[in-house]
């Protein structure tokens, strides 16, 4: 029997997505200040970068910074909705854009090595790129909701439509973790 990373792995599509590069259509920076740009994140207005010691704000259409932030800022951004979320050292940083205030803070999971931030589906996502793993945080709480190493599984799984494919087929047996994921990306509709 052929593991599903062994067909996955040879699927003509990633393949292709692969081989096709992007296309840049505009580029931003160097910006005054930033010793580096190690977060990006848009709150409907303006993008936002960790630009080391300070967030900048810059306007995506003319390229000028409109604001900074005197906040560490160490990797990954994100935008809540109401909130930036960013990375500072070995902590999370929950910041009002219009004050600039910090109005929480929790320590990051990794402890310094958290390498980027996402918000979606009512949770803040922490990335560590030397673990390999993502956290779920929860926004109320700061409660951590799942470590997963489950993004290999997801890495590994092209689409639910090719793992029921593959598993119809009896090329492929899922594991218990696989069959959670199915399940769950059938009712978020993926």
């Amino acid at each position: 029997m052929t593991s599903l990373a062994e067909k996955t792995s040879k699927s003509p599509k990633a393949k292709a997505a692969a081989a096709r590069p992007a296309e840049i259509v505009r580029e931003y920076g160097p910006f005054p200040g930033a010793a580096k740009v190690a977060g990006v994140s848009h709150d409907g207005h303006r993008v936002w970068i960790a630009g080391g010691a300070e967030l900048i704000a810059f306007d995506p259409d003319s390229g000028a910074v409109a604001r900074t932030l005197p906040r560490a800022a160490d990797a990954g951004t994100a935008f809540d909705g109401k909130h930036l979320w960013q990375i500072a050292e070995t902590r999370i940083d929950k910041i009002d854009p219009a004050s600039g205030d910090v109005v929480a803070s929790i320590p990051a999971p990794g402890k310094g090595n958290d390498s980027g931030l996402a918000w979606a589906d009512g949770s803040l996502w922490v990335g560590q790129y030397r673990d390999r793993k993502i956290h779920r945080i929860d926004p109320q709480t700061f409660a951590d909701q799942s470590s997963m190493k489950e993004a290999q599984i997801v890495k590994r799984l092209h689409t639910e439509r090719d793992l029921i494919d593959q598993v119809r087929l009896g090329a492929v047996r899922p594991t218990a973790k696989e069959r959670d994921l199915m399940i769950r990306a059938r009712r978020i509709g993926a």
